[in-house]
């Protein structure tokens, strides 16, 4: 069973994530709304993927800032780290801070994600 943490996505959104996930690999999701809940978590489990939205739901704080922390407190972590956007520039910025994958929800079920989940969670 591999471990997920969702950060920062609506409720609907949580659903469609979660259902997605369960659907195709063996997962527990864990929903976080804000960015200090998110650390807390992070601390408390070995989450193998971290799903961040570009803006945090519960506090407004940018994902990008979750994607740094968890890049840059522990380089040799073997979570992956995908920051959920639409923008190709912000999908830019999170692999250049170090996220594994940068993907808008809207292509969520698409092959292409599903290749990349699947290396993430297999």
């Amino acid at each position: 069973m591999k471990l997920v943490l969702d950060v920062g996505n609506c409720s609907f959104d949580h659903g469609t994530i979660k259902t997605f996930l369960s659907e195709h690999w063996e997962v527990n999701v864990t929903r976080c709304t804000t960015l200090s809940g998110a650390l807390q978590e992070l601390e408390t489990a070995n989450y193998d993927l971290v799903l961040i939205n570009r803006i945090i739901e519960g506090d407004g704080q940018p994902g990008m800032e979750l994607v740094k922390h968890i890049v840059g407190s522990n380089p040799d972590s073997t979570v992956s780290v995908v920051l959920l956007t639409n923008f190709p520039e912000v999908q830019a910025s999170a692999m250049e801070a170090g996220a594994s994958a940068s993907f808008g929800k809207r292509v969520l079920q698409s092959d292409e994600v599903h290749q990349t989940l699947n290396t993430m969670l297999s």
